[in-house]
Formats: structure tokens, sequence, C-alpha cells
């Protein structure tokens, strides 16, 4: 019941969600760009 609670709170936030979401790629993205640079 609260995994199903936490999941219907997620969709009555979707742009806390892309927030969340963007930073994580953002984060993946300059650890890329990180890893090219150093080669």
């Amino acid at each position: 019941m609260s995994s199903l609670d936490s999941y219907q709170g997620t969709q009555m936030e979707p742009e806390k969600i892309k927030e969340v979401y963007s930073h994580f790629l953002d984060l993946d993205y300059f650890k890329k760009v990180g890893l090219l640079t150093l080669f």
C-alpha cells in the first residue's frame, strides 16, 4: 500500500520528478564529459 501511495504521490508532482530526473541526467552528463576530457 505504501508503495502504491508513493507512486500516486509522484504522479501528482510531475514537475518535481522532472527536476530530480534532469538533475541526475546532468550529473551523468558531466561525468561523461569529465571522462572525455581526461582522455
